[in-house]
């Protein structure tokens, strides 16, 4: 449960190694983000508010790698409108060859630098670690028991909690309370899903929508953890939501074509195609 480390220290020297070893392998990431959310609580005398302003930070940190991601992501999805028709005809010309279809298809990518930005994915990726951190500091963190929010928030290390219901729901089990704040999360999540560019080839689009699935599994996951995580998680879908639209509004991505480079990664991979194909020729011709 949650352990005071000041409280520990002054029994015994040693009994703060406790505290460290509920953090787990994420304390390197745990605890400097319980320290920030202590100088955001000296600043504030909140933890609800800490708990916003800790998000705010990691938006801003992001926001130079999210930007990138956003305009290499519109240039791909722009170039992939432009090469959208003759797609089209490859699939018709070799619709009898699917193996033929795909080669051309390859080649064609690779001719035009048409793949998909490898760091479209980063900021996430780079937002998990905060997540993981935060999801284990506020299970053990003292400072936010019993540490009310807003309205029927009264305690951040726990559910919400609006008002009892004792519902047995079948595959869960008894579920006490009704929680707002997951289904609000949840909410956002599929929103903010829905808000992201509709990707310019189908298998793309087909995993855009078991993305779709994650939000609802994540909420059911998170349904009876603490407020405090609801808080961050809502937080940071609301500020990604009006920066979407601010940014198609006011400020949008570069999407120019450019073209690719002559010693870029395209022309490497179309380089040893076309090696592999003479060769493949040249072992047909032998025999």
């Amino acid at each position: 449960g949650p352990k005071a480390p000041d409280a520990l220290a002054a029994v015994n020297a040693d009994l703060p190694s406790l505290h460290r070893h509920d953090l787990g392998w994420v304390r390197w990431i745990s605890a400097p983000l319980l320290s920030l959310l202590k100088v955001f609580h000296w600043i504030c005398s909140s933890w609800g508010v800490s708990i916003i302003l800790l998000t705010l930070l990691v938006r801003l940190i992001l926001f130079p790698i999210n930007r990138r991601s956003q305009t290499a992501m519109a240039r791909y999805t722009a170039k992939m409108k432009r090469l959208q028709p003759r797609i089209d005809e490859l699939k018709k010309r070799y619709e009898s060859d699917p193996a033929k279809q795909r080669t051309e298809q390859a080649k064609l990518m690779q001719q035009e630098g048409a793949f998909p930005p490898l760091g479209g994915c980063l900021p996430m990726f780079l937002q998990i670690p905060v997540f993981i951190g935060l999801y284990r500091a506020l299970g053990i963190s003292f400072d936010l028991r019993q540490e009310p929010f807003m309205g029927w928030i009264t305690d951040l290390s726990l559910p919400d909690r609006l008002v009892e219901i004792n519902l047995h729901l079948w595959p869960f089990g008894l579920i006490p309370y009704l929680n707002i704040l997951p289904p609000i999360m949840v909410a956002l999540w599929v929103w903010q899903q829905k808000m992201m560019p509709a990707p310019a080839d189908e298998q793309a689009a087909r995993m855009q929508k078991m993305m779709m699935f994650m939000p609802v599994m994540m909420g059911v996951f998170l349904y009876n953890y603490a407020a405090g995580l609801s808080v961050y998680m809502i937080t940071q879908s609301g500020l990604a939501i009006f920066g979407m639209k601010i940014s198609r509004k006011d400020w949008p991505p570069d999407d120019k074509d450019v073209a690719p480079k002559e010693d870029g990664f395209g022309a490497k991979m179309l380089a040893l195609q076309e090696q592999a194909e003479a060769q493949k020729r040249a072992k047909g011709r032998a025999r």
